[in-house]
């Protein structure tokens, strides 16, 4: 009798559809008279019921954020959901909506967030006749480009509700809660009950929306802020792996087999060119000869209530008592590293906001108001202050990031048609600031966007994008000139150019270098 058994892949693939499409936030509801389909069955997905008013309107509520783990922290602020738009019966199409109005009523206040001008992401796609692994493929909503903010306006309310309370209004929610099994196939329809409320109150609020279908069949998402995905994540290491393992080092890694130490589960052994097994050098490894071993952490945070980006970093000041010179005056070196850092950050990073950054001792021992006086979850607990802690490193930060976006934009002017010079050029006084953007982004698009908001420096006359890509194999550039209105002096938007290839061995852009540096034309450039 012959028997079929999965491979390897195959199983860990089944393992990670049926963690990131079961428990709690993952629900699907139907309501086939609207031919809409509710569904949170995806990675990073959270919705926990959807019910709908008399008024056609949808009444979304939210899992807590950390209930997939077992753990109530009674915070409700991630959300991530889609609605699929279906074909509808003749008879029932006067009942779809052409117009989706939704209200999130389940979550926690976020202090000046909406006053910061926060919107919702979203992003759809058209549904077509396709085999249903493509259809419902998560791929291509993991395409930032796909994302953008919601154009249409927000409105919410506070208000006070029991604490775990479980219905959406206090009576049964309506349309059809689909259960599936692992292997995908639906068991029941059940209906959600209602539990009794607790008398304990907190606070809530009601975020309404809404949205207009562009396609007959259509699914769009919706999500906090981009969804960066634990499957993203994964995808994106693994590209790395392929992308710098040459073809050459992967032939010297299979050639080598004398140990069994440090084998990877592709069956390559983890070592380098030199043949250093690296598995072996964690404990002093040296940037020449292990170079993969010495590593950098990554703590990122999104700030509802403060804007801009800015950073918070350790205090290395002792207390004053007993202190000799020594100590103090190298523990003073220390910190004049940390803060000049975040200066000179500022100073290269438009958006960088030096003066909002954080440096003091109570900022590394802090309780939260919502940590009620827990010592351990207060800041000592961070990953900042923890890893300063055991290792001693001095630069070692907080990078925090608002939602929306910043409160300084580093454009420094004197007039209304010029920009100061850098303090890193030497021009001649009256010319117009050379705007340049190095290192890697991370995506085409983020370039347009860029130079969307280059437009805003008084006097700029050109924009040149260039793009490089596939490991410096080709490049695209697009030069922008940007036009002014006459009588309020504001930037016309930029006109949709089409990238032009750089043909190898170069390109040239010619254009006139002294538009650019506000010299009349013939005149002799510096």
């Amino acid at each position: 009798m012959a028997s079929v058994s999965a491979t390897s892949d195959e199983s860990e693939a089944s393992v990670v559809r049926r963690v990131t499409s079961t428990g709690p936030g993952k629900s699907e509801w139907q309501f086939t008279e609207r031919g809409l389909r509710f569904s949170s069955r995806f990675d990073g997905g959270n919705m926990a019921q959807v019910h709908l008013n008399p008024s056609g309107t949808f009444d979304v509520k939210v899992s807590e954020d950390a209930a997939a783990f077992g753990i109530s922290t009674g915070y409700s602020t991630w959300f991530y959901f889609e609605v699929e738009r279906e074909v509808v019966e003749a008879d029932k199409a006067t009942k779809q909506p052409h117009d989706l109005h939704l209200t999130l009523v389940n979550l926690n206040p976020q202090r000046g967030l909406f006053k910061n001008g926060y919107t919702i992401m979203y992003s759809s796609v058209e549904v077509v006749d396709e085999p249903a692994t493509t259809v419902t493929s998560s791929c291509v909503f993991q395409d930032e480009k796909q994302w953008a903010r919601l154009p249409t306006l927000l409105s919410f309310e506070k208000y006070t509700a029991p604490v775990e309370e479980s219905s959406v209004h206090g009576e049964e929610a309506q349309g059809e809660h689909i259960d599936v099994e692992e292997g995908g196939q639906e068991v029941n329809l059940v209906k959600v009950s209602l539990k009794e409320a607790d008398a304990k109150k907190e606070v809530k609020i009601r975020l309404s929306f809404s949205y207009k279908f562009k396609f007959s069949r259509e699914r769009v998402r919706f999500a906090f802020c981009y969804p960066y995905t634990y499957t993203r994540v994964q995808e994106e290491l693994a590209s790395l792996d392929r992308q710098f393992v040459e073809p050459e080092q992967r032939e010297l890694e299979s050639s080598i087999s004398s140990t069994k130490e440090g084998k990877t589960p592709s069956n390559m052994y983890y070592h380098h060119t030199r043949g250093v097994n690296l598995n072996r050098v964690y404990e002093d490894p040296q940037p020449e000869l292990a170079p993969t071993e010495n590593m950098v952490y990554l703590d990122l945070h999104a700030h509802a209530n403060r804007r801009g980006c800015f950073i918070f970093g350790n205090n290395h000041l002792p207390d004053m008592l007993d202190v000799n010179n020594e100590a103090m005056e190298t523990a003073i070196a220390r910190q004049v590293q940390t803060q000049l850092y975040a200066r000179l950050v500022g100073l290269h990073t438009p958006f960088f906001d030096y003066m909002a950054c954080l440096f003091d001792k109570n900022n590394m021992t802090r309780h939260d108001l919502r940590d009620n006086s827990n010592a351990t979850t207060s800041r000592q607990g961070s990953s900042r202050v923890a890893l300063y802690r055991a290792t001693g490193l001095t630069y070692v930060y907080t990078i925090e990031c608002n939602y929306n976006e910043g409160g300084v934009e580093r454009f420094y002017t004197d007039s209304d048609d010029q920009v100061l010079k850098s303090m890193f050029l030497e021009w001649p006084e009256g010319t117009i600031y050379i705007v340049e953007l190095g290192g890697w982004g991370t995506g085409v698009g983020f370039l347009d966007w860029k130079a969307q908001q280059w437009t805003r420096i008084p006097g700029l006359r050109f924009i040149l994008c260039v793009v490089v890509m596939d490991r410096l194999a080709s490049a695209e550039y697009k030069l922008y000139t940007v036009e002014r209105n006459a009588q309020t002096n504001e930037a016309d938007p930029l006109p949709d150019l089409a990238p032009v290839r750089v043909e190898a061995p170069h390109a040239m852009v010619k254009f006139d270098s002294r538009e650019l540096m506000g010299l009349p034309p013939g005149a002799v450039i510096p």
